[in-house]
């Protein structure tokens, strides 16, 4: 075999994946292979020869190339989970333990916490039958009720069973699963028990409990049986598919789009698969998520909700009358609905058109009173007038708390808008308080994960580094990039760029942030050792996959907030590409924040006024950095001097941006073109001040902010 240019392992390491996924396990192994002859030192080749190894029954092969992958990454808990599973499979108790007391050196306290609950000391073994002492005959009767879906005669039968054959583990999981399905939850809950208790190795209770726990909204308790489940059965992609849920029930989607690649090498195929890959890949923003919904509705999978989640795709793909259109037929299927007039109000409303998205809104509460997310809309619609009796309606409904969390989050947003825009200034925080606060319980904040991210991306970013890639890049791309901290104005400023004639405006387009980190984490695993990047053929990308997307525009925007983490990593790939940062008074940014509903599970400072003032020291830090290594790779528009100075300030930017002056740009709220984001409504207005000095109002509301951004050090 012909040694391979490092550079090229990454395309290697994707090729090899896709191999695998698509089952030609030779060329992936070969592919696998290439990459440890040219770079041994690459721990995620070893790791999927490893699992390749497993899945053809070479268990001293596997063991291993997981030696090798742990030896080079041992804080990766993932190489212990398989280490660990590989030992079990085989029956090794002995070689797991040893395994996890190994791990609990290399790994944090929560890692460590559930390789342990992977091998929990159980009465019964591996290789039991869970239909010990029960004849065939009786196996057959009862698992054909549960087919038939007959679920009540399958609950009694299988109660009877398990009562005479009190060895077998079978009855009373059937049992379970039948409760379940008839909705008798305390009955079902004593049956897993009881097959548990039965038999406490058996895979398929652990995974059906995980599952049902999993639908009860009980993550904790669902982790720890699908987790139990994937050691026990190892080559199973089924709990492997439940954790998945689970991650993208968190809000956790890098995590569940690893665990759905995971499954799908281990043999998991078909439209489950296929709705999991679409509904995750929607939200990582990758370009395949609707193909694999295409396909999950079209197997007839998933019903009302896939088909409502293929429609929000497809407008986010560009195709919004067909978004439209499956929109019609759900209603046509479904007319009581009221989340296809939410889905269609929000497409009008990026649309520019308020009047025909409020009466869809209207609609869609006199189908469902209690669907927070419509007065989330309605509120953000408008400007909301003391005398609407829109206010009193919500209000009452989110006292009555009979709403489920996510709903009655956004209803207390609805209301805290309804405040602020009636002058009851008094009361915004009450419902904003209470709305975050249940954020910040569902989706927690790690800080100290995004500190280490950005000392990262400044520590790897060396003189050395930009003295050999400057000016390799890709010089036809000349992307307007625009970020900043969300609600600072990043919005208005592409709306002001977007007016211009030769400009089209990309919006937020997600594409480079994921490149750029994981660049930088190879860096990071490279240690010392040099490591050769193909900038130019990172640009040549991502301008390629942004001119397709806006065929014949010659220069397109790009507001992706998180370009300003890797702005000289940016300009390497890119030199002529223009990147305009924008700032604002961070006592007002961080009020927009707080007061702003952001898709669960993202951006999860928000929830916190305290996080939201180290978050926006981290950015300063940032920022700061960039200027200090590279002063003139990007221009910082103030939203006050904007406001102040409307002409003055966009005559510097377009400068900046190398585009010649238009009366347009001046005249942006006339500017038609779509807005996906919370600013929709304000771009579609003049200038206006009444923004700015507006966290005045909340003063006595923002101190845990102001307390913490006055004493937080540099980070």
């Amino acid at each position: 075999m012909l040694p391979i240019n490092p550079a090229r392992i990454p395309e290697i390491m994707r090729r090899a994946k896709e191999a695998e996924a698509a089952g030609r396990v030779g060329d992936a192994e070969r592919l696998y292979r290439s990459v440890v002859a040219a770079r041994p030192e690459e721990a995620g080749a070893w790791f999927s020869l490893a699992a390749l190894a497993a899945r053809r029954g070479d268990r001293g092969a596997a063991e291993e190339a997981l030696e090798k992958a742990a030896a080079l990454r041992p804080g990766e808990p993932a190489i212990w989970r398989a280490m660990i599973s590989l030992a079990l499979g085989a029956g090794d108790r002995a070689k797991a333990e040893a395994a996890l007391a190994r791990a609990r050196k290399a790994v944090d306290g929560r890692a460590a916490s559930a390789l342990a609950a992977m091998i929990a000391p159980s009465a019964g073994g591996p290789t039991r039958s869970p239909a010990e002492g029960a004849p065939k005959s009786a196996v057959r009767k009862v698992l054909d009720l549960a087919g038939r879906r007959d679920f009540r005669a399958a609950a009694a039968e299988a109660a009877a069973l398990s009562a005479r054959y009190p060895a077998a583990a079978l009855f009373p999981l059937v049992e379970a699963t039948a409760a379940a399905e008839l909705g008798r939850h305390d009955a079902a809950e004593r049956a897993f028990h009881e097959a548990l208790r039965r038999f406490p190795d058996y895979p398929e209770a652990h995974a059906r409990f995980g599952e049902y726990l999993l639908a009860r909204g009980r993550r904790d308790e669902a982790r720890r049986h699908l987790e139990r489940a994937r050691a026990l059965s190892p080559s199973a992609p089924g709990p492997l598919l439940a954790l998945a849920r689970l991650e993208h029930a968190a809000g956790r989607e890098d995590d569940a789009w690893t665990l759905l690649e995971e499954a799908a090498a281990k043999g998991a195929k078909g439209p489950e698969l296929d709705l999991l890959r679409g509904l995750v890949g929607s939200r990582l923003g990758r370009d395949s998520a609707l193909r694999y919904l295409r396909r999950a509705v079209g197997a007839g999978f998933g019903g009302l909700d896939a088909r409502l989640e293929l429609a929000y795709a497809l407008d986010r793909g560009g195709e919004t009358d067909a978004a439209l259109a499956e929109l019609a037929r759900i209603e046509s299927d479904a007319p009581a609905r009221a989340d296809v007039n939410a889905v269609r109000a929000r497409i009008l409303m990026s649309l520019g058109r308020f009047d025909e998205a409020l009466d869809q809104l209207r609609a869609g509460m006199e189908k469902e009173p209690t669907l927070g997310s419509l007065y989330y809309s309605y509120a953000t619609a408008r400007k909301i007038r003391s005398d609407d009796p829109m206010i009193e309606r919500m209000a009452d409904l989110f006292e009555a708390g009979s709403m489920p969390e996510l709903e009655r989050v956004s209803l207390g947003y609805a209301l805290a808008k309804a405040m602020e825009d009636t002058g009851q200034h008094d009361r915004v925080f009450t419902y904003l308080n209470a709305a975050n606060e249940t954020l910040s319980r569902l989706y927690p904040y790690d800080f100290e994960a995004d500190r280490a991210e950005a000392e990262r991306v400044r520590r790897h970013f060396t003189p050395a580094l930009r003295r050999r890639y400057e000016g390799a890049g890709a010089a036809e791309a000349r992307p307007i990039f625009v970020t900043g901290l969300p609600r600072s104005g990043t919005t208005l400023v592409e709306q002001i760029l977007s007016s211009h004639s030769t400009v089209a405006a990309g919006g937020e387009v997600g594409k480079l942030s994921p490149v750029m980190r994981d660049l930088v984490r190879t860096l990071d695993k490279a240690g010392d050792r040099p490591v050769d990047i193909d900038f130019a053929n990172i640009g040549r990308s991502y301008w390629a996959y942004l001119t397709a997307r806006h065929p014949g525009a010659h220069r397109i925007t790009d507001k992706s907030i998180a370009t300003y983490n890797h702005i000289g990593y940016v300009k390497l790939a890119m030199p002529n590409a223009r990147i305009i940062v924008v700032r604002r008074d961070p006592r007002d940014n961080a009020v927009s924040i707080y007061k702003n509903f952001f898709v669960p599970g993202q951006h999860r400072y928000a929830t916190s006024l305290r996080d939201i003032a180290r978050f926006q020291k981290l950015f300063d830090r940032q920022v700061a950095f960039w200027r200090e290594v590279w002063p003139d790779a990007f221009h910082e528009v103030h939203y006050e001097a904007l406001v102040a100075d409307p002409e003055g300030e966009v005559r510097k930017l377009l400068k900046a941006a190398d585009l010649e002056w238009e009366d347009a740009c001046l005249n942006f709220h006339q500017n038609r073109r779509r807005v996906d984001t919370l600013s929709v409504r304000q771009v579609r207005q003049p200038l206006y001040s009444s923004s700015v000095g507006a966290w005045t109002r909340y003063e006595k509301d923002m101190a845990p902010f102001l307390d913490e951004f006055a004493k937080t050090a540099r980070v």
